[in-house]
């Protein structure tokens, strides 16, 4: 009687096989390139790669660990042969990661031709849990991450940046136990790294240094992202390091506890910054207005995020007036009105514009549908009602006289692509509780907010709005 053999078996079978012949006069130069323009997803295999339920052994009597060692054995007997640099780490010796190293080179690398290659040069190994975690309010604990995605040891990770080497890209967001010696390790292997993202990890001042050296002789790093260092934060004092990287030009600093004076500190050191930054992401920093004018500074500043900073009028009105964004984000700005964002009507670069969680009321609807160049336009948790509504979308305003709509001969917001009205209390209707022995009640929001979609569903039809996609609601 014939069993068939074990799935492990039948992997490493198919590992050994031969690419399709179809493949075989295609230039590996040319795939690599290809494949250097997608970041894989390496995270999503992480829980398989080092859950020990995910090595089933052969024999039922035989134990997961008994097999993981078994498996470790049979690795280690021809790694030298298989491991791309011929050797492995000595604290790889007397462990599974052998074994668990062995996966990922099957995700990481391929044959090409009869030679074995790196596909990927961006890999994400980003925790999903961890996306939330460069909001406002950082409500996931240290304890929740590690319930919620898979924990990795300082040797496990160790591991995985000795799988690959010479990475441009690359995001370890919501690994905990992350920290400075783990970044020598990645910076040894990768000196030619452009993008890193280490939010919510648990690297120091000191791995920050180590990141922003020149490696092989140039400055590589354009993107780096980070939340509040685990021990010693950015302060007055060293916060000037992060300019010894020329070639940063995309800088996220996320809650790390910055004030106005940390910010002046880095933008006004003579000599001052203007030229070098095209994205900032402070949010939730409380820099202040005074912080927002130093930020005025840098001209080359093409996207800026200033979520829940602490600005009001005179801070947004500096923004607006002095830079040339295409991208702003001012949420959570509570202390911000429409009169903040009055100069929006002479901004001639805007484009993405989110303005989520700030009083603002129809009067700034006004000033938006003045703007002729915005795209996506983000009024969630707002106090705008159908009137701002009408103002926006279709440039329709009520003559407060006569109380007549009157609609301008040209509608100069024809560029919107998106709005997102989803939480703005005043027009989303709030179902009241239903009698079930009376019928049921039609919240006239709901009549106006069906007028609204049919109005634009005709525009749409009749070619005067071909490009709006989105009216989230």
């Amino acid at each position: 009687m014939t069993t068939d053999p074990p799935k492990w078996l039948v992997r490493q079978r198919l590992m050994r096989k031969e690419p399709n012949s179809q493949f075989t006069n295609i230039d590996p130069d040319s795939i690599l390139l290809i494949m250097s323009f997608i970041d894989f997803p390496l995270n999503l295999h992480m829980k398989r790669i080092f859950s020990k339920d995910s090595y089933t052994s052969v024999d039922e009597t035989i134990t997961v660990e008994a097999h993981l060692q078994y498996q470790q054995r049979q690795y280690y007997s021809r790694a030298k042969a298989n491991h791309p640099r011929k050797s492995i780490p000595l604290f790889m010796l007397d462990t599974p990661l052998v074994a668990q190293q062995n996966e990922v080179f099957k995700l990481l690398y391929g044959r090409i031709r009869g030679r074995i290659y790196q596909l990927w040069s961006s890999i994400n190994l980003s925790c999903k849990s961890c996306y939330q975690l460069d909001q406002v309010s950082l409500t996931l604990t240290h304890s929740d991450l590690l319930m919620q995605e898979q924990h990795l040891t300082v040797d496990q990770l160790k591991m995985l940046i000795s799988s690959f080497s010479n990475l441009r890209s690359v995001n370890f967001c919501g690994f905990v136990n992350f920290n400075d010696v783990c970044i020598k390790w990645l910076i040894i292997r990768n000196p030619s790294l452009q993008s890193l993202d280490l939010r919510v990890t648990s690297i120091d001042f000191e791995g920050v240094q180590t990141i922003l050296k020149p490696h092989l002789g140039k400055f590589h790093l354009k993107t780096l992202k980070l939340t509040r260092l685990s021990r010693a934060p950015f302060t007055e004092s060293n916060i000037i390091t992060l300019r010894s990287c020329p070639s940063l030009t995309h800088l996220s600093l996320t809650n790390n506890g910055l004030h106005a004076q940390e910010i002046k500190t880095l933008v006004t050191t003579n000599p001052p910054i203007t030229d070098g930054y095209v994205l900032l992401n402070l949010s939730c920093n409380s820099i202040s207005d005074d912080g927002a004018r130093a930020l005025c500074l840098i001209k080359s500043l093409k996207s800026l995020y200033l979520e829940d900073c602490g600005l009001t009028n005179d801070g947004v009105e500096s923004i607006l007036k002095e830079l040339r964004l295409t991208n702003l984000d001012l949420s959570r700005n509570r202390a911000v009105n429409d009169e903040g964002i009055k100069s929006i009507v002479d901004h001639e670069t805007l484009e993405y514009l989110k303005l989520s969680d700030i009083t603002i009321k129809d009067k700034a609807a006004w000033y938006l549908s003045q703007n002729k160049l915005l795209k996506e336009l983000d009024l969630d948790y707002t106090k705008i009602t159908f009137d701002g509504l009408d103002m926006i979308l279709f440039g329709e305003y009520k003559d407060f006289a006569s109380g007549e709509s009157v609609t301008p001969k040209m509608n100069i917001m024809n560029t919107l692509v998106s709005l997102n009205i989803r939480s703005a209390r005043e027009i989303i209707p709030i179902p009241p509780p239903q009698d079930p022995k009376q019928p049921p009640v039609v919240d006239p929001k709901t009549i106006q907010l069906n007028e609204v979609r049919l109005k634009l569903k005709n525009l749409q039809e009749s070619g005067h709005y071909p490009q709006f996609k989105n009216l989230i609601s």
